[in-house]
């Protein structure tokens, strides 16, 4: 995007739609619940052109959500567009052809699809681990993370008894879930392992190619 948008508009004033990762620079698109319903006002997606493309998809949730954040829609034989949405997986070769402006919502491989969650979980638990040390620290989202626990760990190859005790003290229930994440982390990382399989590597990304999308994702 450019310094300014059509009606001179600054950037500046869309800064709640675009997430800056400090780490590496890239920005991320920030999009909003409250979107299901009704257009939202002055997103900049529509003046700077973001479309997507929709591939053997019949979710009006996606339609909706994307179309209500200034997003276009594209034929589905077009190459212009900057999300591809599908709901079966796409071949290797259409991802490898994907342009630095362009993504899309899934991998080839179930294996890497769980790769990269991994990697998200790691990131999580970082970020858990560092806003527990602080002092009064009051997050409601390690409760979430303890309700993505208690769910998720019923399909782990040996489940994961979940429980933390009834303290008032915010700083300790949230050492006592960043714990059970990274005991969840690591019985997911060995059920990947096990998962490994001639029929779950056929189609991954080329090495090369996955290592360039783990380096921007982080």
């Amino acid at each position: 995007m450019n310094n300014t948008t059509k009606g001179g508009k600054n950037n500046n004033d869309y800064t709640k739609y675009i997430f800056n990762n400090s780490s590496n620079g890239n920005k991320t698109c920030v999009f909003y619940p409250s979107a299901l319903d009704q257009p939202l006002d002055d997103v900049p997606w529509k003046l700077v052109n973001m479309s997507f493309k929709l591939l053997n998809v019949d979710s009006k949730l996606v339609l909706t959500l994307l179309a209500n954040h200034g997003f276009r829609e594209v034929n589905s034989d077009s190459n212009d567009f900057n999300l591809l949405w599908s709901n079966n997986h796409v071949n290797t070769k259409v991802i490898s052809s994907l342009r630095s402006y362009q993504r899309i919502n899934h991998f080839p491989s179930n294996l890497q699809a769980r790769q990269t969650f991994a990697l998200y979980l790691t990131y999580i638990s970082a970020l858990l681990k560092k806003c527990a040390l602080e002092k009064n620290f009051d997050d409601p989202s390690s409760n979430l993370v303890l309700m993505f626990l208690i769910k998720a760990s019923k399909n782990l190859s040996v489940p994961l008894k979940i429980e933390v005790s009834k303290s008032s003290l915010s700083n300790k229930k949230a050492m006592e879930i960043l714990q059970l994440l990274e005991r969840f982390l690591s019985k997911y990382n060995y059920d990947t392992l096990m998962y490994l399989t001639p029929e779950t590597t056929k189609n991954c990304l080329p090495q090369k190619l996955f290592n360039l999308f783990l380096t921007h994702a982080g």
